[in-house]
């Protein structure tokens, strides 16, 4: 015979494990990234009025990161134990999204009074030499970029009118590429 608290049990372990099912590394759906934006979102303390708004504009960031067998890990204001700024206006949630093919991060950072989202986003992604130094040649033809920076390892270049950079590395016979952009969300415009 089942009580009340066995009742209980049984569903709660129902709802716990449909919850990690969601969250399968395996299968990148919708369903998952909508999942692992409402953790950021509640960690960002995004009030309820603005939370869908802010958990679309999330998933829409990273969906397309949750392939080939993905792994995360985010870190937040309350994530030191001796963190003097868990109860700050300001909430902060450093994100890294692992998969086959490269490691991207973000960091959001929410700004209650304007109701916005910042965020920083960067893609490391590992290839062979010869793949990146192509990828380089090309982006020295591409106008929309200029050069900052070059020496024997790397260059970086960085777009004209966005906040968006490329930087490519050649070291030895390894080399990798890092995407890097800076933009921002408004909650609240929506009509």
């Amino acid at each position: 015979m089942f009580n009340k608290f066995k009742i209980t049990a049984l569903a709660m372990s129902l709802l716990f494990f449909s919850s990690l099912n969601a969250l399968d590394t395996n299968s990148a759906d919708n369903s998952s990234s909508k999942s692992l934006a409402q953790k950021i979102v509640e960690s960002l303390k995004i009030p309820d009025l603005h939370s869908k708004e802010a958990i679309d504009h999330l998933t829409e960031d990273f969906v397309a990161f949750l392939e080939d067998d993905w792994y995360y890990y985010y870190n937040s204001n309350d994530s030191l134990s001796a963190s003097k700024v868990v109860e700050s206006p300001f909430q902060y949630v450093d994100l890294t999204i692992i998969n086959n093919n490269r490691i991207t991060t973000y960091q959001y950072i929410y700004f209650p009074d304007e109701k916005q989202i910042h965020v920083s986003r960067k893609q490391f992604v590992p290839a062979g030499k010869d793949v990146v130094l192509d990828l380089f040649e090309e982006r020295k033809k591409d106008k929309e970029y200029k050069q900052s920076h070059e020496t024997d390892y790397y260059a970086s270049y960085a777009h004209n009118t966005t906040t968006s950079r490329v930087t490519y590395h050649v070291k030895d016979n390894s080399a990798m590429v890092n995407y890097s952009s800076l933009y921002s969300y408004n909650l609240g415009d929506k009509k």
